[in-house]
């Protein structure tokens, strides 16, 4: 399958408390500002990639005592629609621990800022593949803690990789190169939809049963495969198919962590349709 060779960006997300807060009333000292509890995965929209499209949109959410966000509002455009539209449909989706007078949950306003930012630090699909591929080599003609060395530093590559996705067809036909044959078998038919994160750790996994810190690779498969599942079942967008494709995938994900991760316990309030 082609490689699309892109140069990635980093998407800076800042939130801003304070003088953000529409409530003077609330202004005193037994007022607590909201802070983020949960928040799904930002991709650059791919108009916007093919574009070169960059900004910030700055928006006022109202989180509501529960820790939902109940209205979202453009205080400051990014200069681009579809940036702004990508971050208010990203912004309903937040999930707040709520604010609190006298530690009692209030609703209150604040105001978000999605960066849309292409990094200085570049790293392309193409340098990706070929770090990968020649640490790969390396890692299997060393031993012990050289070996250990070089495995980290394929795992830091993978991190960064992950990191600084913004497109799911892009980063799936990427690590499609470096995945083992096992590791890929099943899921190439789903490359041109949804990232599949996790499946980078897992072939790290099956790939260096030896490394010394597995239990923590096994962390990071089990935040980025949350974090692909959440932004499969929140995608708004109307397309033919959609929920009976998303339905399916989130159900073979789930039958993928009870086949190779029982071990894993999944919190119910990550994802309750998961669960269900």
């Amino acid at each position: 399958m082609k490689t699309t060779t892109k140069i990635l960006a980093f998407l800076f997300l800042l939130i801003n408390f304070g003088c953000s807060n529409y409530y003077d009333e609330l202004q005193n000292a037994g007022f607590t500002n909201p802070t983020i509890k949960n928040q799904p995965r930002l991709l650059y929209p791919k108009a916007a990639q093919e574009n070169s499209f960059s900004g910030k949109t700055e928006i006022v959410l109202l989180v509501s005592k529960t820790g939902k966000v109940d209205d979202v509002q453009i205080v400051k455009s990014s200069g681009y629609k579809v940036l702004d539209s990508a971050a208010v449909d990203y912004s309903k989706n937040l999930v707040f621990n709520p604010a609190l007078v006298h530690g009692q949950p209030v609703s209150a306003r604040v105001k978000w800022t999605v960066n849309f930012k292409f990094s200085d630090q570049l790293l392309t699909s193409e340098s990706y593949i070929q770090q990968v591929k020649e640490l790969y080599a390396y890692a299997n003609s060393l031993t012990g803690s050289r070996r250990d060395n070089a495995m980290s530093e394929i795992l830091d590559l993978h991190d960064q990789f992950v990191n600084s996705m913004w497109d799911g067809p892009t980063f799936n036909n990427t690590i499609e190169q470096v995945l083992l044959p096992g590791t890929s078998a099943g899921w190439d038919t789903l490359w041109d939809g949804y990232p599949l994160s996790f499946l980078v750790y897992h072939d790290f996994i099956q790939r260096f049963p030896d490394y010394k810190n597995l239990s923590a690779v096994k962390d990071k498969l089990e935040k980025s495969l949350w974090t692909d599942v959440q932004y499969i079942e929140q995608d708004s967008r109307n397309r033919n198919g959609m929920d009976k494709m998303k339905k399916a995938l989130v159900m073979k994900i789930k039958n993928f962590m009870k086949n190779n991760y029982p071990d894993i316990k999944i919190e119910e309030e990550k994802n309750t349709d998961f669960n269900s």
